[in-house]
């Protein structure tokens, strides 16, 4: 059976009009609306180009002889990827999410063209040539290909949950725990997906031949995606609780009675490399993507920015809150532990607050030489 025609009807059954939580589960419902957990990707995909990937081999194309990648950016993606991890290079979009930007109608697995570029180049590199450049980037497709496959398995494995307690589970998911933690080692998702391209290393496997390029390359990426060793079992029951719980999950929470469904099974149709769709995105320059365009604020910046530039007020109740100049209360992030610069949902939530847009953030940085008092405050309404 497609994917597709089991997702679909359960999807449509998720809300139900008849019972005393509709109005609440309507109003949920468009909120997430109008919140894309996508949109650090590609902000609108109506200026690139796709083309749908086989699940097993990237396609030859016309350039196989030559790698096309310039090397500041390539330092850049390098950068970033000790930052940020993997999801610069690619990402899974659910079929929870299908009508949703980028690419409202689709959902499944996205690369950007110059991600097989640049870990293609690397891996030829690494080899001496041993590999030519199609099989080069062909080694960098399967690679993320069976990362992201890991997060397809997750989602299918959330639908079930969802058919069986008729409630979403997925997206609570996300914007609660995973795009809050992430990418901290609470997003034992990333974990677990690192983990499955781990476990694929064994000899005659398709990675066998550039293992020691694979571990290296994950080894590189920062919190979760790091932490791919060890027993798995924790981190399912982990990740169980945290689909499972949404909002109310804590740290310490887990749920061991889930955790052994939560292994890829080759066995179930729906778990098939077919059943994910897969795309190449290209005509997307690096640097206009906010997820690599910028680097997140330290915890010192922000502050400077609410107090000098919105000339934000210091008013205390639990936690430590500025009035800025546009009347909004902003809460002031607490430093987490190992952790220079704010979190990316905490930065979102600040530049919502303070009526300022990313780009806009970045060139007034600049411009006040990162919020000296001599040019701030800013002159409100903007």
């Amino acid at each position: 059976m497609p994917f597709e025609e089991y997702a679909d009807p359960i999807l449509g059954e998720l809300w139900f009009e008849d019972d005393d939580e509709a109005p609440k589960r309507k109003e949920k419902d468009e909120d997430q609306a109008n919140d894309n957990p996508y949109e650090d990707h590609i902000p609108n995909s109506n200026y690139t180009n796709l083309t749908e990937l086989s699940p097993l081999d990237h396609e030859r194309q016309n350039n196989d002889n030559d790698f096309d990648l310039d090397p500041e950016d390539s330092e850049l993606i390098d950068i970033k990827i000790q930052e940020l991890g993997i999801e610069v290079l690619a990402f899974y979009k659910s079929i929870h999410n299908e009508k949703k930007e980028p690419y409202p109608g689709k959902w499944g697995i996205f690369v950007y063209d110059w991600a097989l570029e640049k870990l293609g180049q690397e891996i030829f590199v690494r080899y001496g040539g041993k590999y030519d450049p199609f099989e080069s980037r062909n080694f960098a497709w399967k690679k993320i290909h069976k990362h992201e496959m890991y997060h397809f398995f997750i989602d299918a494995w959330t639908l079930s949950k969802e058919s069986i307690l008729k409630r979403e589970l997925y997206n609570d998911y996300l914007k609660e725990v995973y795009n809050v933690f992430r990418p901290g080692l609470e997003v034992v998702e990333e974990s677990l997906a690192n983990r499955f391209v781990f476990n694929s290393l064994k000899r005659g496997a398709p990675l066998y031949e550039v293992k020691d390029w694979v571990i290296d390359f994950m080894d590189r990426q920062p919190g979760a995606y790091a932490n791919f060793r060890g027993d798995p079992f924790p981190k399912r029951a982990k990740l169980a609780a945290q689909i499972l719980m949404g909002k109310k999950w804590k740290p310490q929470m887990t749920d061991e009675s889930q955790a052994p469904w939560m292994k890829f099974n080759p066995k179930n149709p729906i778990h098939l490399p077919e059943s994910c769709p897969n795309w190449l995105i290209s005509n997307v320059t690096i640097t206009g993507l906010p997820l690599l365009s910028y680097s997140l604020p330290k915890h010192s910046e922000i502050s400077k920015y609410l107090e000098n530039y919105c000339a934000g007020t210091l008013e205390r109740t639990d936690h430590a809150y500025l009035k800025i100049d546009n009347g909004q209360k902003v809460k002031v992030p607490n430093k987490h532990s190992g952790e220079d610069c704010i979190r990316q949902f905490e930065f979102k939530n600040i530049l919502h607050k303070s009526e300022i847009s990313r780009p806009d953030y970045f060139y007034e940085r600049e411009r006040t030489k990162t919020w000296k008092p001599k040019f701030c405050p800013r002159k409100y309404p903007l």
